[in-house]
């Protein structure tokens, strides 16, 4: 199978992913090149007549950018691997044990996931030694979030449906692909947060809703980046809705599996979290 239809069919949900005309509008766009047809694209994603495993350097950029390929731990070596079996064998494993940074890739431009003040009359928050006051938490991507800080979830369906939430710790481990012997690929715990941040077995109505279950941020410290995904029917999770432990990379492709061919709309928040001394949690 040739590398683009594999990407098309493993990320379905990129418009790219719809057809060969999407797909040769939108790296033509980052190649400068609006009216690129697709035959001309198809002849340079193939490489040439004397090196057929190769594509044009140019093209092969704009792919790997499209498709955020190198957050995925796909590579270049992986993409021209002169053998197109063993090529989606590799790709389809580091998928499955990235499946986090699959749905990454996935996200709407539209956001659906945010932070909500913590309940007002809850007790209050420890944000420290001698801290006894809450803190708003931050809104944008740039903001840190205090270790110690309570939160909330609000969510935006666009319609009802059905809803799950995903967390990745910035811990970093290196682990062996059990498709590919010999190759590794850098791995980070992830969490379900349904049981902690209530989300409902049911749907969720339309509109914003701000899920009733009450979270507080903890260590580690770093970048950690948190998924909402959103769609009608009820998700197919090989997981039990419990209070989290980390998810298997199994699980998770087994999981990442289940939706290619399902409609649904990826949220992202990420956030640093830092030591909550740093912090002067301002009273409301």
């Amino acid at each position: 199978m040739p590398v683009y239809k594999l990407l098309q069919e493993l990320m379905p949900h990129i418009q790219a992913s719809r057809s060969q005309s999407d797909l040769a509008f939108a790296l033509g766009k980052r190649l400068n090149k609006p009216t690129l047809s697709v035959p001309n694209m198809l002849r340079e994603l193939s490489g040439t007549a004397e090196q057929p495993d190769s594509i044009h350097p140019k093209y092969l950029r704009a792919f790997k950018e499209l498709y955020e390929l190198e957050a995925q731990g796909i590579t270049d070596d992986v993409l021209l691997h002169p053998d197109a079996t063993a090529r989606e064998a590799i790709i389809r494993a580091l998928m499955g044990q990235r499946c986090f940074d699959w749905l990454w890739a996935q996200r709407t431009d539209e956001p659906r996931l945010a932070f909500a003040d913590p309940p007002a009359k809850a007790p209050a928050a420890r944000l420290g030694p001698n801290g006894n006051r809450f803190q708003r938490l931050p809104l944008t991507v740039a903001d840190n979030v205090p270790a110690g800080a309570e939160f909330r979830f609000a969510i935006d369906m666009p319609w009802p449906g059905y809803a799950t939430i995903l967390s990745q710790d910035p811990t970093e481990q290196k682990v062996e692909l059990m498709m590919a012997p010999g190759r590794s690929t850098i791995q980070r715990p992830t969490f379900s947060l349904d049981a902690f941040a209530g989300v409902p077995d049911g749907p969720l109505p339309q509109g914003r809703s701000v899920l009733p279950g009450r979270l507080t941020m903890d260590p580690p410290l770093g970048l950690t980046r948190t998924i909402l995904l959103a769609a009608r029917q009820p998700f197919a999770c090989p997981w039990t809705r419990q209070p989290p432990s980390e998810l298997t990379p199994e699980q998770l492709a087994a999981f990442m599996r289940s939706l290619i061919h399902t409609p649904i709309i990826v949220s992202c928040l990420e956030y640093h979290v830092v030591d909550s001394s740093a912090q002067a949690p301002d009273e409301y």
